[in-house]
């Protein structure tokens, strides 16, 4: 009785060692923190590849633009670095702006596409800060005046054997019309904005000044 007793409380003393033997089930290591948001230069640079109007302007409407750029800005400002972020692409639309329009003023004839992108970027500039009213209205009264520019073309010219008086034939483009006038003109006349400064050589071509801006062009004979 008494072995029988010992054995059984050596069985019972087993069983309450045998948990504190056994090791602990171990801990799950804890969750990774999250990623860290993108920062302002990366979302910068996303959105300009997405913007065409750095790319492309004069290919696009000017309600185009604006769209796309509030599509940008109403992806941004979800972010947290979204704010910083517009500012660095109105940054880069001001230094978009600023060569187009000087690639403007050196091309050769002034090409119209040239004036067009300078208006498209004032477009996308408006929608990022509405508030660089100076700029803007500088840009565009440029870019305006420019595209409202005749295009003038010399066909000929005629002289008056009794007076001595020399003419010019010319077709003169109006943009704003998109209509092309014939004209004759003599020294010191003015016409759509433009004056005849005087004939260039041996009735080699004409000279003119865009009034607006003060703009001197040498128009040649085609021959």
């Amino acid at each position: 009785m008494k072995r029988a007793t010992t054995l059984l409380l050596s069985v019972l003393l087993v069983l309450i060692m045998l948990p504190a033997c056994e090791e602990p089930e171990p801990e799950e290591p804890p969750a990774p923190p999250p990623p860290p948001p993108p920062s302002a230069e990366q979302l910068r640079n996303e959105a300009v590849g997405n913007l065409n109007v750095l790319e492309r302007p004069r290919q696009m409407s000017s309600q185009q633009v604006r769209q796309e750029v509030n599509d940008v800005k109403a992806r941004l400002r979800t972010e947290v670095n979204g704010d910083r972020a517009l500012r660095l692409i109105t940054s880069d639309v001001v230094d978009a702006l600023r060569d187009a329009r000087d690639a403007a003023r050196e091309a050769p004839d002034a090409q119209r596409w040239r004036w067009e992108a300078v208006l498209r970027l004032c477009d996308a500039l408006e929608v990022l800060d509405p508030t660089d009213t100076v700029r803007l209205r500088r840009y565009r009264e440029e870019a305006e005046t420019q595209l409202r520019k005749p295009q003038v073309n010399l066909t000929g010219f005629f002289r008056d054997e009794t007076t001595g008086e020399e003419l010019a034939f010319v077709n003169v483009f109006l943009p704003e019309k998109n209509e092309t006038e014939s004209m004759t003109i003599r020294e010191g006349d003015e016409f759509h904005d433009m004056r005849f400064m005087q004939i260039i050589g041996t009735q080699r071509g004409i000279r003119l000044q865009y009034l607006p801006t003060g703009e001197v062009i040498d128009v040649m004979r085609r021959d």
